[in-house]
């Protein structure tokens, strides 16, 4: 559906998922002679797909419990993996919303992650981390509670989260790496006087290698 694609997904049930900065969704359908489709919500294959608000879709993964996640400009977007047909997919779709509390802190989601205490965890573009208190993804009035510079951030522009072996979550800032304690709350921080030089840190996720 558009050229600049910016994330590329296989669900729990092998299914391949595109997202693209521009023209959203997309789901890679492949014949038995490996003729490839792409169904997206212009040619009618994700009808139901919120593509007027959630054009830009910037990441997409999967919960342990089958609720797929789809990090998009114009909010976080959910659905079963267990769908019975792509045009009969529901979409669920939760946004800054000034109406409510406790949603989320801005409408651009840049990442998301399910850490090992099965707890869900957003980047979000200049609104820190959102971490998500309703146990069911697949709804539209999520509840949502905060980790900011008012918490101890030092910038609330968060880019990735990884968790290392010991549980801990580091989070990928414009500006310092920062490691978080989830049990106790505490956040440490380390930034350029600490790598003695500069840092450049990008939208791209960061990894964990296998010596951790």
């Amino acid at each position: 559906s558009n050229d600049a694609v910016y994330t590329v997904y296989e669900d729990p049930k092998g299914r391949m998922w595109i997202g693209t900065y521009g023209g959203g969704l997309n789901l890679v359908e492949e014949s038995g002679d490996g003729e490839m489709k792409f169904l997206h919500q212009a040619n009618g294959g994700l009808p139901t797909f919120p593509g007027k608000n959630c054009r830009n879709v910037r990441y997409i993964t999967c919960s342990s419990r089958g609720e797929m996640m789809m990090c998009t400009s114009g909010g976080l977007v959910t659905f079963d993996d267990g769908f019975s047909a792509p045009d009969r997919i529901k979409f669920y779709r939760n946004w800054c919303d000034i109406q409510r509390d406790s949603t989320l802190s801005n409408n651009d989601v840049l990442y998301a992650m399910e850490d090992s205490r099965h707890d869900v965890y957003l980047a979000i573009m200049s609104g820190g981390i959102c971490k998500v208190s309703s146990r069911n993804l697949l709804a539209d009035d999520l509840e949502f509670s905060y980790i900011s510079k008012r918490n101890g951030l030092p910038s609330d522009m968060v880019y990735s989260i990884r968790e290392d072996a010991d549980g801990y979550l580091w989070l990928a800032l414009e500006n310092a790496i920062c490691r978080y304690d989830a049990e106790s709350g505490e956040i440490t921080a380390y930034d350029r006087f600490d790598f003695h030089r500069e840092l450049l840190i990008g939208e791209a996720p960061f990894v964990i290698d296998r010596d951790g």
